[in-house]
């Protein structure tokens, strides 16, 4: 009795010991490895690495204690009964730690992103990322109850079954928010405007004013707010007019028919020299001619485009070059024709 005793004494002794070399082996690889990896980061630059330490520092420390639990469970004499109960315990401490690693590692990386998105003020980054990081969280949090559960001896069988179900259903009544959130990575990926691009999609045009995860927000110009499903965007036309290198002017200028053939040519000719000379006007597509013979007209296509692109300057720029060309047809004794008819009377003979 007395040798079980004491034997039983020592077991106690070195489930203990285990324990509080668990407790220092914790601190001392804190003060090493996880030390030596953060000044690493700090010299790198590294600042994944140092916000992924600092996430799973408690998971880690909280990994030696289950471990030195674990052996201690060995090494002290437990009855049969109670040892299955114990394993199944510290089974599901090592699935939740893990896990619980996982989960941490979620909510830095995702703050990283919104860094990286307030920088370049892209909001339709910052809201996939708090987007993806609530689903990824969502997942390592069930699937760690799924396997404590299955550890615990439950059948999770129909539990996932019905959890299929309900996301089946769930799929079904949100299948336009699915629809808002594929469009809103199509606006991701693609950036075809920016918040405060002038666009036009379809028949609204505007100022973007805001980009959700569920929709795009345009403010028309009369001040009236409109709201476009993301899903809308993916079939959509869209023209970002603040993207714009150059705006194109296009006219046919119409002359009398009264024009001689050397007023035509002197005409297109100072035209183009103007156009030409014009550091408003882009040189690197200019076209006049005179190409058709119309009802009451002989006309004069032109077609360029303009350097600048805001609309104001724009306008200013085209009334510059409307006068210009005024000045042109006068000054070579031409007029801009309008619609006539000429009626021809035949006198009859009595």
């Amino acid at each position: 009795m007395e040798i079980f005793l004491e034997q039983k004494t020592i077991q106690i002794g070195i489930a203990l010991g285990v324990l509080v070399a668990s407790f220092v082996l914790r601190v001392a690889f804190r003060k090493t490895v996880f030390r030596a990896l953060e000044k690493y980061s700090d010299k790198s630059d590294r600042e994944i690495l140092s916000i992924t330490l600092a996430s799973i520092r408690r998971p880690v420390d909280f990994l030696f204690i289950v471990i030195g639990i674990a052996i201690a469970t060995n090494v002290l004499p437990i009855e049969a009964q109670y040892a299955n109960i114990t394993n199944q315990i510290i089974r599901s401490l090592f699935i939740f730690t893990i896990f619980w690693g996982f989960f941490s590692i979620i909510e830095p990386l995702s703050r990283i992103v919104n860094d990286i998105s307030n920088k370049s003020d892209n909001l339709l980054t910052q809201t996939a990322a708090r987007l993806f990081s609530k689903i990824f969280k969502f997942l390592i949090a069930a699937i760690a109850i799924v396997m404590i559960l299955q550890e615990w001896g439950y059948n999770v069988t129909g539990f996932v079954a019905s959890l299929g179900l309900v996301g089946m259903a769930f799929a079904l009544a949100a299948k336009d928010t699915a629809a808002n959130l594929f469009g809103s990575i199509v606006v991701f990926s693609d950036k075809p405007f920016s918040i405060g691009d002038w666009v036009k999609i379809n028949d609204n045009e505007g100022h973007v004013e805001d980009i959700t995860i569920r929709s795009t927000m345009i403010r028309r110009f009369d001040q009236a707010l409109i709201t476009m499903p993301n899903s809308n965007l993916t079939s959509s036309s869209i023209t970002n007019f603040s993207r714009m290198q150059k705006r194109q002017i296009k006219m046919t200028l119409g002359l009398t028919y009264s024009t001689s053939t050397e007023q035509m040519q002197h005409i297109i000719s100072d035209i183009r020299d103007y156009l030409g000379s014009n550091d408003k006007i882009d040189q690197e597509i200019i076209h006049v001619y005179f190409h058709d013979f119309d009802a009451s007209s002989l006309g004069v296509f032109c077609y360029f485009f303009t350097k600048a692109t805001n609309w104001g300057e724009y306008m200013a720029v085209r009334e510059e070059v409307n006068f210009e060309l005024m000045k042109i047809i006068t000054k070579h004794g031409s007029q801009f024709a309008y619609p006539t008819q000429t009626l021809h009377l035949e006198k009859s003979c009595i």
